[in-house]
């Protein structure tokens, strides 16, 4: 700054009449008189007029007149700063297309297990629902039907004489009885078969169970309290829990009378 105005001093000093148009780019162009005259666009001198006359314009002045254009950039205004540059956009991810939903698999029913009947025991024992049981209105039809045959009583008597006491105790003499008196070791076999089966039937299904006696009421005498018990013991012998079976629903012994002569006469 001090150097300007020193060379703008001694040019005012000299006091010719000669003048300098000056460009940063071009230098001395032409001068015409003694003014300082400066021309400023965006804050940036672009011309400046200097005096005096042509003739008094040395070469010497002629050259630091030709080199203002350095102090004018050392002295000019501060450039305003550039824009920054915009952020680059930001480069678009790809969004993949969206599947298609799977094809959801028709729903295949499931078959319900149709339940198996548990197997009745024998053609002797009846079984509803979870109970296995000796009928007694029922055993006279099936002992003749194993080829057993006889009058109700007669059947009574001797299948309940027969599982009591075994076949080798003879029963009393009697039309009813002759037959079956001579058939007392088939009918013992044949009646323990079919304690086993019921035997087998509970072992494979732990949730059955057993009565002995069903329907012992009177009229003809059943004797459902002679023939039970040993029908009990039979299968405790065969592995059944005794807590699995009961002797059911039978007339006392005491209730019958006198005249029931053929269980008196039983020895």
């Amino acid at each position: 700054m001090k150097t300007v105005a020193v060379v703008i001093a001694c040019l005012l000093l000299a006091g010719c009449t000669s003048s300098i148009t000056w460009t940063p780019v071009g230098g001395v162009l032409e001068a015409t008189n003694y003014e300082i005259r400066e021309t400023y666009k965006n804050g940036k001198i672009v011309s400046r007029v200097y005096s005096p006359a042509d003739k008094y314009f040395t070469d010497g002045l002629k050259i630091v007149t030709n080199n203002l254009g350095a102090i004018a950039a050392i002295l000019k205004p501060p450039d305003p700063p550039e824009p920054p540059e915009p952020a680059p956009a930001p480069t678009p991810v790809p969004v993949p297309p969206t599947p298609y939903p799977a094809p959801v698999p028709t729903p295949v029913p499931v078959p319900v297990p149709v339940p198996v009947p548990i197997p009745v025991a024998s053609t002797v024992f009846s079984q509803s629902g979870t109970m296995i049981f000796l009928d007694m209105n029922t055993l006279p039809g099936s002992m003749r039907a194993a080829g057993f045959g006889g009058t109700d009583g007669g059947i009574y008597y001797a299948i309940a004489h027969i599982v009591a006491f075994g076949p080798g105790v003879g029963m009393v003499t009697h039309p009813e009885l002759n037959e079956l008196n001579t058939k007392k070791d088939a009918i013992a076999n044949w009646f323990d078969a079919e304690v086993q089966k019921v035997a087998a039937t509970m072992k494979a299904n732990p949730a059955l169970t057993f009565t002995a006696i069903t329907n012992d009421g009177r009229g003809p005498d059943k004797l459902g309290f002679r023939l039970g018990p040993p029908i009990l013991r039979r299968l405790a012998e065969l592995g059944i829990a005794p807590n699995r079976m009961q002797l059911g629903s039978v007339v006392p012994e005491g209730d019958y009378g006198s005249a029931d002569k053929m269980m008196k006469k039983v020895k």
